[in-house]
């Protein structure tokens, strides 16, 4: 992303670089520090900074110290380099309080080529993980619901004793022959056949 200030600074927070639209070959650098500084400001949108709030997001959050007199450093290089550029009074000191943006200062954010292709990246890959998931889910399902219906089959053979088998039942038995009986699933027709004595008298 790109900072237009004024219309006439380009600021680049990735690399702390700034330059004057109309001179470009002329590029001054701030530090990593000073470039965050820079772009807290400039993200304010013109609201009234508490010193107290500078230093927690520029240098408290990274772990760093600072006192007032660093911040006040801090700040007039930071004045310096946008009056070298042809841009004074961006900053202004708000007595006892903190520091904000001159309300005379427009600044506009530009999205670079860059930021587009990595945004749109993001979003594919953000799309790619969300069908992944998807599948995943839908083939955890598919085998949660053939683990139900083989528990459920499963169950209904252990309830019904004679289910799925065949017993042979001798009812009575004559010279030469013997009646069987074939048990078979409940609900159906049990099946009465004579078949040859087999066995010695």
């Amino acid at each position: 992303m790109t900072y237009i200030i004024n219309g006439i600074i380009k600021y680049k927070p990735e690399d702390g670089t700034l330059w004057n639209i109309d001179d470009p070959e002329r590029v001054l650098t701030l530090t990593l520090t000073n470039s965050n500084l820079l772009q807290f400001i400039l993200d304010s949108n013109g609201d009234v900074l508490s010193r107290e709030a500078v230093l927690e997001n520029i240098w408290d959050k990274q772990g760093l110290r600072s006192s007032n007199n660093t911040l006040n450093q801090y700040i007039s290089i930071s004045r310096r380099t946008l009056s070298l550029l042809g841009a004074d009074e961006v900053i202004i000191t708000v007595p006892r309080i903190g520091f904000c943006l001159n309300g005379n200062v427009k600044v506009v954010k530009e999205i670079d080529k860059t930021d587009r292709l990595s945004t749109s990246a993001t979003s594919h890959n953000v799309a790619n993980e969300a069908s992944g998931i998807k599948r995943g889910l839908l083939l955890l399902l598919f085998f949660l619901m053939l683990l139900v219906i083989f528990v459920l089959s499963y169950h209904r053979r252990s309830t019904s004793p004679h289910e799925g088998r065949v017993e042979t039942i001798l009812e009575q038995q004559n010279n030469e022959n013997a009646v069987l009986t074939l048990c078979t699933p409940p609900g159906e027709k049990a099946t009465t056949v004579v078949c040859k004595e087999y066995y010695a008298k």
